[in-house]
Parts: C-alpha cells; structure tokens; sequence
C-alpha cells in the first residue's frame, strides 16, 4: 500500500508537470481537448513504472482525469489543484 501511495504521489507530481508543459501559449481556453486528454492518460501511465500493471495505471489515469474534467473546465484551470487534491482525486481512483 505504500508503494501505490507514492506511485500516486509520482502520477500527481508527473500530472502539473504535464499540465505546465500543455498549456503554455493557450489564450483562449475551450476545455479538455482530445489532445490534452489523451497525452494526460498515456503521461501519466507512462509515470506508473511497473508499480501496477499498464492496464491498471491506464484504468487509474483515466479515471483521474474523468475527476479532473468534472471538476475543472479546461486543462489550464486544473493547474489550480494542490498536491493533496491530486492524492484525494488518485485515492478515490484506485
């Protein structure tokens, strides 16, 4: 449980550096674009490193973003969440 723990605490820190990296040069926000959630699934799997199987980081990953979508409208808002919302949202994910 504590390796999955930190995993998540990786996907989390892997997440604002995603975040920063897809929404610089944005002007007009029109929400999550396919891109945006896309490359955010296939990051944040990527960041996973056999801590649980590829299918299971994909499942985590998308249902993270699922929660991050509802909660904020555009990719460029998300990166308002804290550390701690992060873990919250991945708790609940896994």
């Amino acid at each position: 449980m504590k390796i999955i723990k930190s995993k998540i605490v990786t996907f989390g820190m892997f997440f604002l550096l995603v975040l920063a990296t897809y929404s610089c040069g944005e002007s007009k926000p029109k929400g999550w674009s396919d891109e945006e959630k896309t490359e955010f699934v296939s990051s944040c799997a990527k960041a996973n490193k056999g801590a649980v199987s590829d299918e299971k980081a994909k499942e985590l990953c998308t249902c993270m973003l699922d929660k991050m979508v509802a909660q904020y409208p555009t990719m460029i808002a998300s990166q308002a969440m804290s550390v701690d919302e992060i873990k919250a949202i991945a708790l609940l994910c896994k």
